[in-house]
């Protein structure tokens, strides 16, 4: 799917990316409609994948067992609860999905980024992007990237900002990154 135009989502919105299948944000924005529905929550992404298998990209630009997300020329995920999240709900071995990401930018309410256990090495990259808390919190703060067991996703040149003005302390939150298990760049 290629998205070139803004999305609105309703009141509990989110994206599923399947196994093999590939979302393309190339300068849109995916929030919430919260003028409309104030009680609207973009739930964000969630990318299924397969701990079991690589992350070669083929020459169709596709992972035949894994989802990915590319985002670039100022694409934003706005308002998200938790923007970027990887598996499918009750598993632990769907954590193989992709992100490759250019001059984006990710709003969170909670959490911009979570990467979960990945056996393999890891071909997610962040180019230029930037990780910001979105205003509306829901409740305490979370390290905006996460990572666990996780071993190879890239931060080249990335921002991570705090603009709310809120000073919410938490034992891991107010961070960019927080790291258990993990290597990156």
């Amino acid at each position: 799917v290629f998205m070139a135009a803004d999305n609105t989502n309703g009141k509990k919105g989110r994206f599923f990316i399947e196994k093999g299948a590939r979302l393309i944000i190339d300068g849109a924005t995916i929030t919430s409609d919260k003028i409309r529905c104030p009680e609207a929550e973009f739930e964000g992404i969630r990318i299924d994948g397969d701990n079991n298998s690589n992350q070669v990209i083929g020459a169709n630009q596709l992972i035949a067992n894994q989802g990915l997300l590319e985002m670039s020329n100022g694409a934003m995920l706005d308002n998200a609860k938790y923007a970027i999240t990887f598996g499918a709900d009750g598993t632990w071995d769907t954590f193989g999905g992709v992100v490759q990401a250019n001059d984006a930018t990710i709003k969170a309410t909670r959490r911009a980024v979570a990467f979960m256990s990945y056996p393999g090495i890891n071909s997610s990259y962040f180019n230029r992007c930037t990780f910001e808390y979105a205003g509306d919190f829901t409740a305490g703060k979370l390290p905006l990237v996460t990572l666990w067991a996780n071993d190879g996703v890239k931060f080249y040149g990335c921002t991570f900002t705090d603009n709310t003005n809120r000073n919410i302390y938490s034992e891991y939150g107010n961070s960019g990154i927080f790291s258990m298990d993990a290597v990156y760049q």
